[in-house]
């Protein structure tokens, strides 16, 4: 069994439908995160989908979740990983295994209000793929390089976007 063929088909359909009607391509997703305690807990909602993000008990967490660096970590192991099974038929590569490990340097002296020379957020981000197949090396390659220049999470983490925010004040009832 070929890992990821169902993405692989799935992205087949998707390419048709694109093709014909660039717009239905264009979307604008959210994910919205409320303080649940007076500690780091955190309910997360995106789409349907809802998760408890946290901090480490250290910095006035439970640790009942990943915290959002952990987060990012996963969303680009997994956007890798499933971005090389998709992929895969196009340069006929069969994956028997896809493990994606993700590695981010931080200085977190800065994230508590300490002066520092190193940036708040990641001041390094790493991967490692390791895809276990009987294709040529080659084809792997090719594949990693065209999977991984097609990676939204990549693209996003090394290109950086404009960012802007506003703020509500409410007040109590």
């Amino acid at each position: 069994m070929d890992l990821g063929s169902s993405l692989a088909e799935g992205t087949k359909r998707a390419h048709r439908v694109f093709e014909r009607r660039p717009a239905a391509g264009l979307v604008t997703a959210r994910a919205t995160a409320e303080l649940t305690s007076d500690r780091a807990h955190a309910t997360v909602q995106m789409g349907p989908h809802q998760l408890v993000a946290d901090a480490p008990a250290p910095v006035g967490g439970d640790g009942d979740g990943p915290t959002p660096g952990d987060m990012i970590r996963g969303a680009l192991a997994t956007c890798l990983a499933m971005n090389y099974a998709m992929h895969a038929p196009r340069f006929g590569v069969h994956l028997r295994g896809i493990e994606v490990s993700v590695d981010t340097d931080i200085d977190l002296r800065r994230s508590v209000g300490l002066e520092g020379d190193q940036p708040v957020g990641f001041s390094a981000v790493r991967f490692e793929a390791t895809l276990t197949t009987d294709s040529p090396e080659g084809e792997v390659r090719e594949l990693a390089e065209y999977a991984e220049q097609l990676s939204p999470t990549l693209d996003d983490i090394a290109r950086g976007l404009p960012t802007e925010g506003t703020l509500t004040v409410r007040r109590p009832d």
